[in-house]
């Protein structure tokens, strides 16, 4: 273990694993289910020659599932693994195989039966042997296949029926298009027939309208904002921030209650050097199909076959479905079903010229029968998934196990409903209601008619499981037969939402939505581009009421500013919920009685990342409409540094800033005619810490309002949020000082 290699972060096939044991690695494997798939798992070195030893006590009808192999690399040659198991002196040999060394070698996987000694203390033992390795360390390591042998973890599961959660997301299936949510043709029957036994959530809302935060959010149970998974790091569209360590994801929680944990999935954003969401899971696969047709075929093979082998610990089951997402590649029988034969325009299945990308990137303009044609192939891909869905449910009903199964999606796809084809530039409602069902063992059928935050999921799975999970949320869900408790909600204590949020968009305009009380809110923030962004004459906003405009197309503002601007500042408090850095607030224009005001943010150390951003407009107290001006922000990259330059033209607004790096310091630097005088204090970012300037006086409620109470708003406040680094497992707070400042400005109630 001394020579084992230091591997850069996961822009390699393996990594570590922060704050675990020195002799565990990350890495990434071959898959026999596809060509392209690739099997993150933990694994122990194990250089040959080697032992691992370690004594167990063998459950009733033990079984011992384990895997070996060797991490990637060159040099050819082969190894030996061997498992043994001593017990009353006597030496049983369990398992005998080998590895070749190959670039990118396969996992071998073994399913060892302990059951001959059920009851005792044995030792197991776990060898690796191979030719004898060169004097010189590194070149051992550069290229022997010998020194990088490797065990994956095992998971020894016992005789008993144990627990089976199985999540299932289906990309890209919005509720208008699937059958029992409101689309007009049968497109789920099988989500129809599982929800129909089971939880049935009408309007189940997912938290983002693109894939990362979405899904980030239902494996750590925090908001987009407090996870940050998705953000934007450089210029490039795939250079996006990963869920840090710093979380507990489900899975990881579910593996440190000795749960076996495996995850498929089949979308970029997904893969684990883009997102980290491989964290906790014993095994991670990108299948890698990726739009082809039946996409999810080879996933669906293997996890049928998985669930199908002996051994009853505890799994949780992540399974991701690509198939709805474009460019829509349904297989034969399904698109029978759904595409009209007598269409004889240029979208055909997949990427084909003229069709999906071209229609897309807005290089051929769609007719009504072409984009009818798309949303027939949305369609029969939906189909295809949702019998996917059923097979696998199926598979894991016939397992006798105590069972937990839920479904949802990422985000639903537009089709010209608001002006714009696919997802991830809007918050309407074709892109952020989904289906939502869960199914238990014994439950009770019931069907929930009021808006549902889907990032629920996480806190039902450790509703399952058994574990705490205080501040997130969990769906309402009722009790399993024989529980006389009224409450479906569980002793842990999830935190109750009062009105249900969705944040960011990933292309156009940053857009936020706020749903409470059958009514819909949408703020338009900035504007995305290469090098800037930008927002027009004041944010734009829009209110909604559901009930009688369930399309989204009546803005009702004008009629109700006061009920936008509540919204507004629910929004506003959600956003701040575990945000870890600094707010501001700026305030230029006339209005405030001087030009615009000039700042810099400076980012050095960074790496050339640039600190992210967040505005919000000021919430008017007396419910008119937000103030009217101009927010520029101009992003440039010079040498080490970094520099957001921003210009304010309008009424006050909350900016929220957040670093890049650890190692980075963000300092404000203030524009040409700005006194000291119109400061209220002024600090610098150091170390994840938001510290003030040589005189500690910091911005405090009671100086606030003294400036309120003096009509005269400050051109700058600077104050923090938790200062340290991103909370694990728990989402944080302003401290009481900066609730005071925040309430005095009207940004929280």
């Amino acid at each position: 273990s001394r020579v084992a290699p230091a591997w850069d972060a996961r822009k390699n096939d393996v990594w570590d694993e922060p704050a675990r044991h020195p002799l565990l690695r990350k890495a990434r494997g071959a898959h026999g289910a596809h060509r392209k798939a690739r099997d993150v798992r933990e694994v122990v070195l194990a250089p040959a020659p080697s032992t691992l030893r370690a004594r167990i006590v063998v459950p009733q009808g033990g079984r011992l599932a384990l895997g070996y192999g060797l991490l990637p690399g060159r040099g050819k040659g082969k190894v030996r693994f061997r498992a043994a198991v001593t017990a009353g002196g006597e030496r049983t040999e369990i398992l005998s195989g080998k590895a070749s060394g190959s670039y990118r070698p396969r996992w071998q996987d073994a399913d060892l039966d302990l059951s001959p000694w059920a009851g005792q203390t044995v030792l197991l033992e776990l060898e690796t042997e191979g030719d004898p390795p060169p004097d010189d360390p590194l070149e051992a390591l550069a290229r022997q296949p010998e020194a990088r042998a490797v065990w994956t973890t095992g998971h020894l599961e016992g005789g008993g029926t144990g627990r089976l959660a199985v999540l299932v997301i289906v990309d890209t299936l919005g509720a208008r298009h699937a059958s029992g949510w409101g689309a007009e043709r049968e497109t789920t029957p099988n989500l129809q027939r599982i929800a129909a036994r089971g939880a049935h959530y009408e309007r189940g809302l997912a938290p983002s309208p693109w894939t990362l935060p979405s899904i980030a959010s239902y494996l750590t149970g925090l908001s987009p904002d407090a996870h940050g998974a998705g953000q934007k790091l450089g210029r490039d569209h795939w250079d996006r921030r990963p869920v840090l360590p710093t979380f507990d994801t489900l899975a990881e929680r579910l593996r440190d209650a000795g749960w076996l944990t495996q995850g498929w999935v089949n979308n970029p954003f997904l893969a684990p050097r883009n997102s980290a969401l491989d964290q906790g899971f014993s095994s991670y696969v990108d299948y890698g199909s990726r739009s082809e047709e039946h996409a999810a075929e080879p996933a669906v093979k293997a996890v049928l076959q998985d669930l199908a082998r002996p051994g009853d610990g505890d799994r949780f089951l992540l399974l991701h479905l690509l198939d709805p997402h474009g460019p829509y590649a349904p297989d034969e029988e399904h698109a029978a079903r759904f595409v009209d034969p007598a269409y004889a325009g240029k979208v055909a299945p997949g990427n084909q010229p003229g069709g999906f990308r071209d229609i897309l990137n807005r290089q051929v303009r769609a007719t009504p029968a072409d984009k009818q044609q798309l949303i027939d192939l949305h369609e029969a891909a939906i189909a295809y998934a949702d019998a996917q869905v059923g097979a696998v449910f199926d598979a894991a009903e016939a397992t006798g196990r105590d069972l937990l199964f839920v479904v949802t999606s990422d985000h639903g796809e537009e089709f010209w409903e608001h002006g714009r084809f696919e997802h991830g530039h809007s918050v309407h409602d074709e892109l952020l209601h989904v289906p939502l069902l869960a199914w238990r063992s014994g439950g009770k059928p019931a069907r929930v008619s009021e808006a549902v935050d889907a990032r629920g999921v996480f806190g039902t799975v450790l509703d399952f499981a058994g574990l705490p999970h205080p501040g997130t949320p969990s769906l309402p869900l009722p009790p399993p037969d024989g529980d006389t408790s009224s409450d479906p909600r569980p002793s842990t204590d999830p935190q109750p939402i009062d009105a249900v949020f969705a944040s960011p968009t990933v292309y156009g305009p940053r857009q936020r939505a706020a749903e409470a009380d059958g009514w819909k809110y949408i703020l338009r923030q900035m504007e995305a581009g290469e090098a800037h962004r930008r927002v027009g004459p004041g944010a734009r906003q829009a209110l909604y009421r559901r009930a009688t405009d369930p399309d989204e197309q009546v803005d009702l503002l004008a009629q109700d500013p006061a009920r936008a601007t509540a919204l507004h500042r629910q929004m506003v408090a959600e956003a701040l919920q575990g945000f870890p850095g600094a707010w501001f607030v700026l305030s230029g224009g006339p209005a405030e009685g001087g030009g615009p005001i000039e700042a810099s943010l400076v980012e050095r150390g960074g790496a050339g990342w640039h600190p992210d951003v967040h505005d919000f407009p000021w919430p008017r107290p007396d419910g008119q409409p937000l103030g009217k001006g101009a927010l520029s922000v101009d992003r440039s990259v010079q040498g080490e540094a970094s520099r957001v330059a921003m210009t304010l033209g309008h009424g006050p607004t909350l900016l929220l800033l957040e670093p890049r790096s650890e190692g980075g310091q963000v300092t404000l630097e203030l524009g040409d005619g700005m006194a000291t005088s119109d400061v209220l204090a002024v600090g610098r970012w150091n170390d994840r810490r938001l510290d003030f300037g040589p005189d500690p006086q910091r911005t405090t409620g009671e100086a606030l309002l003294a400036a309120l109470d003096a009509e005269r708003v400050p051109r700058l406040m600077i104050g923090r949020l938790p200062g340290e680094a991103r909370p694990r497992g728990r989402e944080d707070s302003p401290d009481l000082d900066d609730v005071e400042a925040l309430r005095a400005l009207g940004y929280m109630e």
